[in-house]
């Protein structure tokens, strides 16, 4: 997707991302949720910038957890019956689990967050 917002829209995650099974569509979302957050308090009024520089920063990542779960998506999410036994029958054997977690920490994406010291405090809220 090229634009991830519109008008006062924007989209977080697999919406935005469009990653897929086992391609970090939380993570992204969660990152890009604090991402965005930061940006909008940095200038409440400038939201259409804001978001622009939210998907400046976080389209890279999203790309790259996007790309390595192609692969994972496949096994993950077998297409045939046969396929659905063999990865339940893989990822029964302790060994092969802790392989596929070492290889999912490896191949993670990886982004340098913005401090935004503005989201450390909470918002003070009137009523």
């Amino acid at each position: 997707m090229p634009n991830w917002s519109t008008g006062r829209v924007c989209l977080l995650g697999d919406a935005s991302g469009g990653t897929s099974i086992g391609g970090m569509g939380t993570g992204s979302a969660i990152v890009g949720a604090y991402v965005l957050a930061g940006e909008l308090l940095a200038d409440p009024a400038g939201y259409e910038a804001a978001f622009r520089r939210y998907q400046q920063r976080i389209e890279p990542y999203a790309a790259e957890g996007a790309a390595n779960g192609e692969s994972s998506g496949k096994f993950l999410a077998p297409r045939t019956p046969w396929g659905l036994a063999f990865r339940n029958r893989l990822i029964s054997i302790p060994r092969v689990k802790a392989w596929m977690v070492d290889l999912a920490q490896q191949t993670g994406a990886a982004i340098d967050l913005p401090d935004h010291p503005s989201l450390r405090q909470p918002a003070s809220v009137a009523v």
